[in-house]
């Protein structure tokens, strides 16, 4: 075989096995153009799916929105019964109020027509200073408001158990006594509570 004949087919293998590569080459090209062509599709398929969320998280958002707009008018209705709630209680107060000023003009009128009634009475008047009872009590340190005069009783004023040895110490000192106890007192005793009797002595 001549040279120049060897020297050809040395080329030609060559150029054969540039070929070959090339080949190879563009087979990788396609293996990955075919790998990202698969990657892209799922991308795609998984941008799919994200918008597919993002539509469930809005319609979620949504109804939040319209969920908290109906709280929002239900407090405000809620606020307006309560404001009218308020006033109606203001005015069942003024309203206590008034009763109750009208009830102690009307006590006050009474206790001077009382009075003066008592006035024109000769009947005898007992003196808290002359009365026995009075000053049994008082001696005993106890906070007595004598109001028979005016047709009240006597009160011994002081916690019931605590006053109840001096009460039976009176019973026995004055017999046929007829103590009672008033746990709210009276006007006289400006609510306070204790014993209380009528008997002239």
């Amino acid at each position: 075989m001549s040279e120049e004949i060897k020297t050809q087919l040395e080329a030609l293998e060559c150029a054969v096995t540039g070929v070959n590569d090339v080949i190879n080459l563009l087979e990788d090209i396609k293996h990955l153009h075919s790998k990202v062509n698969t990657k892209t599709e799922e991308t795609l398929n998984k941008l799919s799916s994200v918008d597919e969320k993002i539509a469930e998280i809005n319609a979620i958002r949504d109804k939040l929105l319209t969920n908290m707009n109906s709280f929002t008018d239900e407090i405000n209705a809620l606020k307006e019964e309560n404001a009218d709630f308020e006033k109606r209680i203001a005015q069942l107060e003024n309203l206590v109020s008034t009763i109750e000023t009208s009830q102690i003009h009307t006590v006050t009128a009474y206790e001077k027509n009382a009075g003066a009634e008592q006035e024109n009475t000769t009947k005898t008047v007992i003196s808290s200073e002359s009365s026995a009872l009075y000053q049994f009590f008082a001696s005993r340190n106890c906070e007595v408001i004598d109001k028979r005069q005016n047709d009240g009783p006597l009160w011994i004023l002081g916690e019931k158990e605590k006053l109840q040895p001096i009460i039976e110490e009176a019973k026995k000192e004055f017999g046929n006594l007829s103590f009672k106890y008033g746990d709210k007192g009276s006007r006289a005793t400006k609510h306070k509570p204790g014993w209380y009797i009528s008997d002239k002595r």
